[in-house]
């Protein structure tokens, strides 16, 4: 089964992770940076796979300060709701990786991710997940690189999440089956399915 990581909609018949405010089949409550001046909906959390996109963007959005406090938050709702967390963060690595600091166990994916292969590397050495879109692929993946952590995403894209897998297992030199059986594990350990849910896995 393909799985997409990061949607606002389904795009194919893929198990995908819907980002939004309405705890309609597997999703995730969003709290988008840009809209963190805003009060918060209120809903049950219990209702959500995971909580997010949530997050920092230093480009878009109010005042850093009112972002952070909406970011945290969130993690503090993820922690006591026992939810992983999909992270938007737009050149805000310094501050993401000192909040960090203060929820080490919690499952946190940076969804988008369009960043350079040695931050890829030291996110994953702290227990970050990542998801690529095309991007992510074109930036990052080659023969070789490990998809420890690594997932796909729909979501700035019109195309569904099966020919960006196809993209993907093309540039690692890996028959599509394999990418999306290893992604499809990453997926499952990212959001605790089929596990018990200790607390973050």
């Amino acid at each position: 089964m393909a799985s997409d990581f990061h949607s606002h909609r389904r795009k194919s018949a893929a198990r995908t992770l819907v980002s939004g405010t309405e705890p309609d089949g597997l999703a995730s409550f969003q709290a988008h940076p840009w809209d963190a001046a805003e009060p918060l909906t209120t809903v049950d959390l219990a209702a959500f796979a995971a909580i997010g996109e949530t997050g920092l963007d230093k480009v878009k959005g109010p005042a850093s300060d009112i972002q952070i406090r909406r970011f945290e938050e969130m993690l503090e709702l993820a922690r006591r709701e026992n939810k992983s967390v999909v992270i938007h963060c737009v050149r805000a690595w310094a501050e993401l990786l000192e909040i960090r600091k203060r929820f080490p166990t919690q499952n946190w994916l940076i969804h988008g991710f369009r960043g350079s292969p040695e931050l890829a590397e030291q996110l994953r050495k702290q227990g970050f997940f990542l998801s690529l879109g095309m991007a992510g692929i074109e930036k990052l993946l080659k023969k070789g690189f490990s998809l420890e952590r690594i997932g796909f995403e729909t979501d700035e894209e019109d195309r569904p999440i099966e020919e960006i897998l196809q993209t993907a297992a093309a540039k690692l030199g890996l028959h599509v089956s394999e990418v999306e059986y290893i992604t499809d594990r990453n997926f499952e350990e990212f959001l605790c399915l089929n596990v018990s849910r200790e607390p973050f896995c």
